[in-house]
């Protein structure tokens, strides 16, 4: 099998299990998502404190 087989088995999969596929590269930037992210984590450290 080649990668491109590879890939259009995983799309079958995924669409077969009803999952939506990605097919650009996104609406944020990596700093935004990170910034995000962190916020985030930030949030659940301080739920774990109180906990």
């Amino acid at each position: 099998m080649y990668m491109k087989d590879w890939i259009e088995c995983l799309g079958l999969i995924m669409t077969m299990n009803e999952y939506t596929i990605l097919d650009h590269v996104g609406k944020i930037t990596h700093e935004l998502a990170l910034h995000r992210a962190e916020g985030q984590y930030a949030l659940y450290r301080e739920h774990e404190r109180e906990a």
